[in-house]
């Protein structure tokens, strides 16, 4: 069980997009990842976004460890932490990836 994260408000679209650029690229290169997919509102078009959903796209979820591993170093909280669903900040951005 992760705490519960307080939304601290919105980011520009620019800030998400440059953060789904550096995790595409701190990525680039797993076998056992085949495509990251962001979601949700900035999928959507939004100018602004509460938080960045990404999902994973494997042919084997448990090979893509690897791939949650590496966010999970790199992120500052773990906020949840589960076999389908990893929450945590990055900076002041919520990265919620499945």
């Amino acid at each position: 069980m992760g705490k519960k994260w307080s939304h601290k408000g919105k980011h520009s679209r620019d800030k998400i997009e440059k953060l789904f650029e550096k995790i595409n690229k701190k990525l680039e290169g797993l076998e056992s990842v085949d495509e990251l997919i962001a979601c949700g509102s900035y999928r959507r078009k939004s100018e602004e976004c509460g938080d960045l959903d990404i999902l994973i796209i494997t042919d084997d979820m448990w090979n893509a460890s690897d791939a949650v591993n590496i966010l999970l170093r790199w992120s500052n909280e773990v906020l949840v932490n589960g076999p389908k669903k990893t929450s945590v900040m990055i900076g002041d951005i919520n990265l919620i990836f499945m």
